[in-house]
């Protein structure tokens, strides 16, 4: 089955890529992922053995219950969390090797685990796409240009850290990708694109102040305005952004996310979105073999080029079959 990506790449045509550049490695990652599966199994079988014995001195001694769960509770929870380190290791190997040839196949790509410019969110939580927080983390930066247009997209994380005497109490405000882009062409006034997901339907954080100025844009488009709402102080303008194809792109989007959070801003002469779905597809998992890889790059594929078919569809033009 055709499956679009942008223009006239197909998830389909990378499939000589991969036979070139990755197949060859998965022998070799395979024994990577057993020997760091191994390595996780040991030290979850020391965290067990370690708070067994301690349970089981504390029971001879008739410690009270709470001590009992106590000294079971820290070994097992050390053991999970060194127990992620070979996991990572595993991921950051298979990384190594897909990335590069993703990037070559789609053109005009960089990627980065660490970023090397990141987005800033500060201007995003001005304008409604981002909630309040005042922790941050970013990760898997890509960055580049398509139609002669850059962009920039990254997995954030942010977080409201609060702390009362010696507690202290973290909060997972947003995990997700966010995409800023340059504009095609020249734009004017401000459009906001948002969901009603949770309890009280606010697309937007901080909706009051977002909201300020601008009015309800309505489109004769049921499947799209089943999905969105959206406010602008240009509404022919915001007309003119959203055409059908990009209603289209944005209803696509959040088709197979349907629980998924997300805000879209056409402002300054960019377009700005927060999609709340968590991480980037993580190609590999140390539970799966290494020849499984194969269905995780093409939805990765589809992940990475999110940028392209959004500008696809702001210049109006659909991905075309080869």
């Amino acid at each position: 089955m055709y499956q679009p990506l942008f223009g006239a790449r197909s998830a389909e045509a990378f499939a000589g890529e991969f036979a070139r550049a990755i197949a060859p490695e998965l022998a070799r990652l395979d024994r990577e992922r057993r020997r760091y599966l191994k390595a996780a199994a040991i030290i979850w079988a020391v965290a067990a053995a370690v708070a067994l014995a301690l349970v089981a001195v504390a029971w001879w001694r008739n410690a009270d219950w709470l001590l009992l769960i106590f000294l079971g509770g820290v070994p097992l929870t050390l053991g999970w969390q060194a127990a992620t380190y070979p996991a990572r290791f595993y991921r950051d190997a298979v990384r190594a090797i897909v990335m590069p040839p993703v990037c070559k196949f789609v053109g005009g790509l960089e990627y980065a685990r660490a970023p090397l410019l990141g987005i800033d969110p500060a201007p995003l939580e001005a304008i409604g796409l981002l909630p309040g927080h005042n922790r941050v983390a970013q990760e898997d930066e890509l960055r580049g240009s398509y139609r002669n247009t850059a962009f920039r997209m990254v997995e954030m994380t942010l977080e409201t850290v609060r702390r009362s005497g010696k507690r202290r109490r973290t909060t997972t405000e947003f995990q997700g990708l966010v995409l800023s882009l340059d504009l095609p062409g020249p734009a004017s006034g401000r459009v906001l694109i948002g969901r009603e997901t949770g309890m009280l339907g606010r697309p937007f954080a901080n909706q009051h102040a977002a909201l300020r100025g601008l009015t309800l844009v309505e489109f004769d488009d049921r499947s799209f305005e089943k999905e969105f709402r959206v406010y602008s102080d240009a509404p022919h303008e915001a007309h003119r952004l959203l055409n059908p194809l990009m209603r289209a792109c944005l209803v696509a989007l959040v088709a197979d996310r349907q629980r998924a959070g997300f805000k879209a801003a056409f402002v300054d002469g960019h377009f700005h979105c927060a999609f709340a779905i968590g991480s980037l597809v993580e190609p590999g998992s140390l539970l799966r073999p290494s020849g499984t890889l194969a269905d995780d790059v093409q939805r990765l594929l589809r992940e990475v080029t999110l940028p392209h078919r959004v500008l696809d569809h702001l210049h109006g033009s659909r991905a075309a079959a080869p």
